[in-house]
């Protein structure tokens, strides 16, 4: 290479690899590449196999966006180009006038009102990554008057093809997590119970719904400078062991304790576990320290499953149903019967039936598993989203 392609070797390279995390570095990339190779246009597409549309897209030239989108609307469904692309190896650059001759391009619709409307003729390019569903391809374009590519703009174009098939796979690859780390925030989200991410300098960097309700009645525990804290002092000095131990200790341990209210009632249950980091910026996590996972839960409050809900879940009659719901609430036999007016032997073959319906034998073991369908449900959450 000459001192200047090496330099846009190495800008080429640079913006390649800063692509995965910020889409706008591809354009400066392309622009790099096609100097590389003696081109004028760099032009990036993905493309669903399927149904053959262009489902992303960057082209260099600004003035060519509008040729970018009539690409994707239209012309890319008819480019002749793109199945023969598509055959080729990841890295492998193919150009267009080893495959179609000018008669070829003469009588196109694509060449003749596409490409040669906007100045161009021949192309290269390579497939950067290919999946079953998705193709990602970088083509570069010449003007019509300019030569055809030759071995040794293709041995330049060779030189950075590695750098960017894996700057697609790393693309690729970093939505997936992103992906599946918003999944699990959303998971977490809708849990039953509050959850905190703690990061390397004890400061709260993200919480659920259940955890920032909780916090916001300061009945126990409660957030000062991003810091979690208990309001008791000396539930606080446990805390503040436990968070130390988890986040700094070597090795760094995890810990429950229980909390007590100052106004409600009942006790808040705290269970604080190293854990390593979420690397999601929608967490608002930074750094790369330790962090730690603390789990809250509230012993006075819990969802309660309708009748309905235990009705589809266990195939109840309504009556059976009411008194599943009234077992979760303390309530025995015979203020069962008493308050819906029924002697005590129709209340007491209805609990059979539960006891048959839910797979238990023992009154204790049925409330047990009742139970299990409030443990899914997020304190205070309305019972119509399950059911509709």
């Amino acid at each position: 290479m000459t001192p200047l392609q090496q330099s846009y070797f190495r800008k080429a390279v640079e913006h390649l690899y800063a692509w995965p995390e910020d889409f706008d570095r591809l354009n400066p990339a392309m622009v790099a590449i096609a100097q590389l190779s003696g081109s004028g246009v760099g032009h990036y597409v993905a493309i669903d196999l399927l149904s053959r549309q262009v489902t992303e897209s960057c082209i260099t030239i600004a003035a060519l966006v509008k040729a970018d989108t009539e690409y994707r609307e239209y012309f890319g469904t008819i480019d002749p180009r793109v199945a023969w692309y598509l055959t080729g190896e990841p890295a492998q650059w193919r150009c267009d006038q080893d495959r179609y001759g000018l008669s070829f391009v003469r009588q196109n619709e694509f060449y003749n009102d596409f490409m040669m409307r906007h100045g161009f003729c021949r192309t290269t390019a390579t497939v950067m990554r290919r999946t079953e569903k998705l193709a990602e391809c970088m083509v570069l374009v010449r003007a019509m008057d300019a030569p055809d590519y030759n071995a040794t703009s293709l041995q330049l174009l060779g030189c950075i093809s590695s750098h960017m098939v894996r700057a697609a796979h790393l693309r690729a690859r970093l939505h997936e997590l992103h992906a599946q780390q918003a999944a699990a925030a959303q998971t977490m989200a809708i849990l039953p119970f509050g959850a905190l991410w703690l990061d390397e300098r004890g400061l709260v960097c993200w919480m659920n719904a259940a955890a920032r309700c909780c916090l916001a009645l300061a009945d126990g525990v409660a957030i000062r400078q991003d810091k979690l804290y208990a309001v008791n002092h000396n539930a606080d000095r446990q805390l503040q062991l436990v968070l130390r131990r988890s986040l700094w200790a070597t090795p760094r341990t995890g810990q429950a304790l229980r909390v007590p209210r100052q106004q409600g009632q009942g006790t808040l249950l705290l269970s604080v576990l190293p854990m390593t980091r979420p690397a999601d910026e929608a967490l608002g996590a930074v750094g790369t320290g330790p962090c730690a996972l603390v789990i809250i839960q509230d012993t006075a409050m819990r969802a309660q499953p309708q009748p309905q809900m235990l009705g589809q879940m266990f195939g109840l009659t309504p009556a059976e149903a009411r008194l599943a719901q009234a077992l979760l609430d303390n309530t025995t036999v015979e203020e069962f019967a008493s308050a819906h007016e029924v002697s005590r032997t129709t209340v007491r073959t209805h609990l059979a039936h539960l006891f048959a319906k839910t797979g238990t034998s023992r009154q204790a073991e049925l409330v047990r598993m009742l139970g299990l369908v409030s443990s899914i449900l997020p304190a205070g959450e309305s019972m119509s989203r399950w059911l509709s």
